[in-house]
C-alpha cells in the first residue's frame, strides 16, 4: 500500500481516502437502513391512545393549518415506489400508503403530520418544495443509469474508434449531472425535512393526537431519518468528487494519446 501510494503521489492518496470514506459511509447508509426500518415497523404496531388513523391525523393537522382543500389519500403503487408517503402538489394532496393510512399508530401520524407540514410549506410560498420533487427523478435515476451510460460510451467508443475515448469521457459527463442533480435534490430534502419535522413535533405538542412519551417516539424517528439522509448525501458528494477525478484521469489519458 505504501509503495502504491508512493506511486501515485498525493493524487493517489486522496483518491484512496475517498474510497475509503465511500466504503465506510456505504456500511453506515445500509446500517441505518436497517435501523429506519426496525424503528418504522416498531412504531408501526404501536397503537397511539387518541385511536387516531393517519388519515384522521393529516385531516385534523390539514384543518388546523386552514389547508380544508388538500385532500388525504392513498397513494398509489408506483408512486409508492418512487415517493413513499409524500404531500403532491399535482394532485394537491397528502397521500400515505394504505397502512400509515389507516392504521392509528406513531408511525402513521408521525407521517401523516409531517407530511401535513411539507404542505404548509409550500402554500407559504417555500419554493424547495416543488423543486425538490422536480428534481427527486435525477436522485432516483441516478444510481440506475450510471453504469448503462458508461458502458454506453464504452461501446459507442470501441465500435468507432477502436478505444476508449471522447464518447465515454462525454457519456460518463452525462452520468456526472445526474448525480449531480441527485445531490441538489437531497441537499433541498434534508433542509425541508428538518424544517417539517420540527413543525409537526410542534403541532403534535399544540394538539391532543399524541402524548409526550408518543412524541418523544415521533421525534426520535424523524432524527433517525434526516441522519439517514445526511449519511447519503455525504457519500453521495464523496462518490461525484471520485466520478469527476476519473474524468479528468480519462480527459488527460486522451489529451496524452494524441
Amino acid at each position: 500500500m505504501d509503495g502504491l501510494i508512493a506511486t501515485l503521489g498525493v493524487f493517489g492518496t486522496i483518491i484512496i481516502a475517498i474510497a475509503i470514506a465511500i466504503g465506510v459511509l456505504g456500511f453506515l447508509s445500509g446500517l441505518f437502513k436497517w435501523i429506519i426500518i426496525f424503528k418504522y415497523n416498531r412504531l408501526s404496531r404501536t397503537e397511539i391512545e387518541s385511536k387516531k388513523t393517519g388519515e384522521q391525523v393529516a385531516r385534523e393537522v390539514l384543518d388546523k393549518l386552514n389547508l380544508k382543500d388538500v385532500k388525504v389519500e392513498k397513494v398509489g403503487f408506483w408512486a409508492s415506489l418512487f415517493f413513499g408517503n409524500h404531500f403532491s402538489i399535482k394532485h394537491n394532496a397528502v397521500r400515505l400508503r394504505k397502512r400509515e393510512l389507516e392504521k392509528a399508530s406513531i408511525t402513521a401520524a408521525a407521517m401523516a403530520a409531517q407530511k401535513a407540514a411539507v404542505a404548509e410549506a409550500h402554500f407559504k410560498g417555500d419554493k424547495r418544495v416543488k423543486r425538490r420533487q422536480i428534481l427527486q427523478a435525477f436522485g432516483y435515476l441516478a444510481p440506475v443509469v450510471f453504469v448503462p451510460l458508461i458502458l454506453i460510451g464504452i461501446i459507442l467508443d470501441m465500435a468507432l474508434l477502436d478505444h476508449i475515448g471522447v464518447l465515454s469521457i462525454v457519456f460518463t459527463a452525462l452520468s456526472l449531472a445526474y448525480f449531480i442533480g441527485g445531490i441538489v435534490a437531497m441537499s433541498l430534502n434534508i433542509k425541508l425535512e428538518k424544517q417539517t419535522s420540527a413543525r409537526a413535533i410542534d403541532l403534535f405538542e399544540e394538539t391532543n393526537i399524541l402524548t409526550e412519551d408518543e412524541i418523544q417516539e415521533a421525534q426520535s424517528l424523524y432524527k433517525t431519518y434526516i441522519t439517514s439522509y445526511i449519511i447519503d448525501y455525504i457519500y453521495t458528494v464523496l462518490y461525484v468528487v471520485w466520478l469527476t477525478i476519473r474524468l479528468i484521469a480519462k480527459i488527460l489519458l486522451t489529451a496524452k494519446r494524441k
